[in-house]
């Protein structure tokens, strides 16, 4: 196919494979359709598609399309690096044999099959191997260089599909196992059933990870006696046997001590498990995964395939020890169950004596033994830290202080009941605890230590001061917002200090600001500030990159209605866009408000934090009131700043202006001038600033000066002036622009002068008009005589034309037709130079490309051949030539196409042809070149050559002082080096 055609094609390919990558990731649907588009853009019939299988190692037919049966069935997998379908995969390469049987590939089942040319591609993700694909024509024909680089962009679009599906397949399977997981939490329940939690474990395992059969068996630690099992596809006997070999044989030192999961081939050799126990079972490999709760091993998961080999993915190898995690928990958490249980009931007691008294107090109560640990709280506690009173009772204290103060707190308690005394509440300390859901608030704690006969315990009384630190530390954020409003010199200082106090002040981690685009209408991101524990690279970069319209996410809602909006939990919440992303870096909570001027939101302010948060409807209105606070900051900021950018843009005009500019008062002094100004008349504004014309200007052009400005007041409006003033070189004229400028009760205040040197341009005026005269009467005279000569040439080679024609007209013989042809064509060459010579503005020279564009078809239709039926290629730059040596490049090019249209075409509707023209160095190289059958092997010009050719080399001698070369192509090239 033609290069176009070849183009198109190419085109509609990857359009093609990009569709069908957009519309599925299922590669059933998506390879096949790549193929058949790769194989019908290079026009092969038979191809493949072969994918690597990274726990083999071996490239798998995924597929085919004109493969014979054999081929499919007999080579559905092959190793990388097999030859020759596995080589282009090994070397990452492409790989083209253009005939197999001449080629080392000699064997290969595709010679068996009459196949000559292979291609094979490798399909690659950035740099990861995918697999490769083949294809393979039963012709013996050329894979070109425009070829490999269609075929390798189609590989790598191909590649890049892959990559896709098996990141897509990937997220699948982590969903399915994360789905699982959840759903076994969900079947279990809150209620710690430990045998029917490890059953489904076994269950949802084998299935999972495609086992057939799982089992658990777990430990005391601290005496190693086997407490339990439960397994799936063992029998009720294999389930025996194997716990009673397991308390006899010590497990593998790589799993119990390693604490690492392990696939054992021959668990039998490998001390795994009993030899005799191992073929009773019919088990061929095993899993293993060791259970660990408290950094102890307290259990063993194994699972194996029966009879069949166990080859594990890493995802699958991955979801073992995700499955034996939670079965470590349940159990771990089943015997903490038994340990509270027993701890609740020892408190029961005391907590009745007390809990009357506890319940009426309006502060939390904790009360704690020697030891730090929660013997009772009442309902306010449970209230204030979010927990149960059962899920405190027995724990340490530190559970409710932040893990950062725990360690020092246990020195501190230590001390304390070594030394007790009464502390009251409100002594001055900064303090904070913890809720159940991990949010900090500041508390006052007093301190009451008592004898009872269970012996000493402490009272502790905690009150929540949340809402008194907050309107505190809300009163600061508003006094620090207001400081640095006052103090930032630019919006660009004011921004990252406003969101690191907003969020410093508030307790928020991450704060975003959004400007609007009126133009857009859109919202972009601007800033973001975050707390230096936390980062967030990968939400600043995709808010960089996207924009908000109105009413479209949580920035385009609160830009649409001008209202503050809160979200507690952005990852249940629907029109968040970037849920993913703020999940991924940890970020739950958000609120929005709007920033305000003029009753008009001119941007949006976004904050996050890690946990969830409830609606605080006092921070938004205190946000509210900051935000119309910044909004009307900025428009003042922004307002300066347009000011001070349009007076550097003026500035920047006035100074880069060729033209002199200036200002003077009414008064005829001077306030301002420009940069040239200073330049012209080598000065500068601080030496002219208040002088007058008087001080810079001889008397009477400083009269003439004065005048004028003079006039522009009296007509209060613009004049055009011609002035003259010195220069170094003598007095130069000047046209001047003078204008009134007015204050704002309309009184004129100055003159405003534009001065243009118009020196030179008015003696280029007059010395043009000279020579124009001189120009246009002799070109008219030039012309006429052209245009006479060319009339005259014209017909006088018109009319030998004619002759000719009716002498070839009279002629019976095929050599004087010919002859007469040859010689029509010769004279209508010249025909044309003298034609294009009457259209050029330049009579003396003509264009090589239109001599060459318009003769070379003329040639072909006088040859009796259609130029769209030649595959014709004309290169020739635009190059003036004499009209001698176009005439001579015309005659040459017409002699030589005559002759690859009576030779290279003879016997054929068409063919190829190419003429270029070149510049070099030192001159011009004509280039003729067809696809016919060429030159004799002893072609000798002097002895072989025909009319043409001879005309060919008398006129690159003669009249281009050139040479003419001739040699193979394939066909006829001919070359003619001329000086230019």
């Amino acid at each position: 196919m033609d290069a176009g055609t070849h183009t198109r094609v190419s085109l509609e390919a990857l359009y093609s494979i990009s569709n069908a990558v957009n519309a599925s990731l299922d590669l059933n649907v998506l390879l096949p359709h790549a193929l058949e588009k790769v194989l019908e853009v290079f026009d092969f019939p038979s191809g493949v598609i072969r994918l690597l299988d990274p726990l083999t190692g071996e490239l798998v037919l995924t597929a085919h399309q004109g493969l014979p049966e054999e081929v499919v069935t007999t080579r559905c997998k092959i190793r990388v690096g097999d030859a020759p379908g596995g080589l282009a995969a090994q070397r990452r390469e492409l790989l083209v044999v253009d005939d197999l049987a001449r080629s080392p590939y000699v064997h290969s089942p595709w010679v068996r099959h009459g196949y000559h040319t292979f291609v094979s591609v490798p399909l690659q993700c950035k740099v990861m191997l995918l697999g490769c694909l083949s294809m393979a024509d039963t012709r013996v024909r050329p894979f070109e260089a425009a070829d490999r680089e269609l075929l390798t962009a189609l590989a790598n679009q191909v590649g890049m599909a892959l990559g896709n599906a098996e990141l897509y397949a990937a997220a699948q399977r982590k969903i399915e196992y994360l789905a699982a997981l959840h759903q076994c939490s969900q079947d279990v329940g809150p209620a710690p059933d430990l045998d029917r939690a490890l059953q489904l474990t076994t269950e949802r395992m084998a299935q999972l990870v495609r086992l057939e059969r799982t089992l658990v068996v777990y430990w005391l630690p601290e005496s190693g006696e086997l407490v339990g099992t439960a397994s799936s596809g063992f029998s009720e006997e294999e389930v025996r046997q194997l716990r009673a070999c397991l308390e006899a044989l010590p497990l593998a030192a790589s799993v119990l001590q390693g604490r690492q999961p392990v696939v054992s081939e021959d668990p039998a050799a490998e001390g795994l498990l009993p030899a005799d126990f191992v073929y009773r079972t019919r088990m061929c490999a095993a899993l293993a995964v060791p259970l660990v709760a408290h950094d102890q091993v307290i259990g063993l998961l194994l699972g194996d395939r029966c009879e069949q080999p166990l080859r594990l993915s890493p995802d699958e190898i991955e979801l073992a020890m995700i499955f034996a995690n939670q079965a470590s928990v349940w159990i771990a958490n089943a015997r903490l169950f038994l340990a509270e249980q027993a701890a609740r009931a020892e408190a029961e007691a005391a907590q009745a004596r007390f809990r009357v008294l506890l319940e009426s107090a309006p502060d939390a109560i904790v009360i704690l033994n020697s030891d730090g640990r929660i013997l009772l709280v009442n309902t306010q506690a449970e209230k204030v830290f979010g927990y149960r009173q059962e899920e405190l009772l027995g724990q340490s204290i530190e559970t409710l202080m932040p893990e950062r103060y725990r360690k020092v707190h246990i020195t501190h308690r230590a001390h304390y009941h070594s030394h007790p005394r009464t502390r009251p509440m409100g002594v001055g300390l900064d303090l904070l605890a913890r809720r159940k859901d991990g949010s900090e608030f500041p508390v006052e704690i007093s301190l009451s230590p008592t004898s009872t006969e269970n012996g000493a315990v402490v009272i502790s009384v905690v009150r929540d001061i949340t809402e008194r630190k907050r309107a505190e530390e809300r009163q600061t954020t508003q006094f620090a917002v207001s400081r640095i409003l006052a103090e930032a010199a630019t919006i660009g200082d004011a921004i990252p200090r406003l969101l690191q106090a907003l969020c410093e002040g508030t307790g928020w981690e991450v704060g975003e600001l959004w400007r609007g685009d009126p133009l857009a209408n859109r919202l972009r991101w601007e800033a973001t500030w975050h707390a230096s524990s936390l980062q967030v690279r990968e939400l600043e970069a995709i808010s960089r990159e996207i924009t908000f319209p109105s009413g479209v996410g949580l920035p385009g809602r609160v830009w649409a209605t001008g209202q503050p909006e809160w979200i507690i939990d952005v990852a249940t919440e629907g029109d968040f866009l970037r849920s993913d992303t703020a999940s991924r870096e940890g970020l739950h909570g958000a609120f929005a408000f709007p920033i305000q001027s003029g009753g008009k939101v001119t941007g949006i302010m976004v904050f996050f934090s890690r946990g969830t948060r409830q609606p605080d409807d006092n921070l938004l209105r205190m946000m509210a009131d900051i935000g119309s606070q910044i909004g009307q900051f900025m428009e003042r900021k922004r307002a300066g700043e347009a000011l001070r950018e349009s007076e550097k843009r003026l500035q920047a005009i006035l100074d880069n202006s060729t033209a002199v500019i200036y200002l003077k008062d009414t008064q005829g002094r001077y306030i301002f001038i420009n940069r040239w100004f200073e330049t012209v008349f080598n000065t500068s504004r601080e030496q002219v600033a208040g002088q007058t014309d008087y001080d810079l200007f001889p008397k009477e052009m400083a009269d003439a000066f004065r005048a004028n400005d003079q006039n522009v007041l009296e007509a209060g409006a613009p004049l055009e002036i011609e002035e003259a003033a010195p220069h170094q070189d003598g007095i130069h004229t000047y046209i001047s622009i003078k204008f009134p400028l007015y204050d704002s009760t309309g009184v004129p205040y100055a003159v405003c002068g534009i001065s243009t040197d118009i020196t030179e341009r008015k003696r280029a005026e007059e010395e043009r008009a000279h020579l124009l005269a001189s120009e246009r009467e002799k070109s008219e005279q030039l012309k006429l005589s052209v245009r006479e000569a060319h009339h005259r040439i014209k017909n006088n080679l018109q009319a030998i034309s004619d002759l000719l024609y009716l002498e070839l007209s009279s002629k019976s013989g095929a050599s004087a037709s010919d002859a007469l042809r040859e010689s029509m064509e010769r004279i209508q060459a010249i025909a044309l130079v003298h034609d294009l010579l009457s259209q050029e503005e330049d009579v003396r020279v003509v264009d090589a490309r239109a001599v060459v564009e318009r003769l070379v078809p003329m040639v072909l239709r006088s040859s009796g051949l259609s130029p769209a039926t030649v595959a014709l290629n004309v290169q020739v730059p635009s190059v003036p030539l004499s009209s001698k040596k176009a005439t001579a490049l015309a005659l040459i090019v017409n002699e030589l196409v005559s002759n690859a249209a009576k030779h290279a075409f003879a016997g054929r509707q068409g063919g190829r042809l190419q003429v270029r023209l070149e510049q070099t160095d030192d001159g011009l190289l004509l280039r003729v070149q067809d696809d016919g059958p060429g030159l004799l092997p002893d072609f000798d010009l002097h002895t072989h050559a025909n009319v043409g050719l001879i005309v060919v080399q008398t006129l690159a001698e003669r009249d281009l002082n050139g040479k003419l070369t001739l040699g193979g192509g394939p066909g006829l090239v001919a070359q003619i080096w001329f000086p230019w």
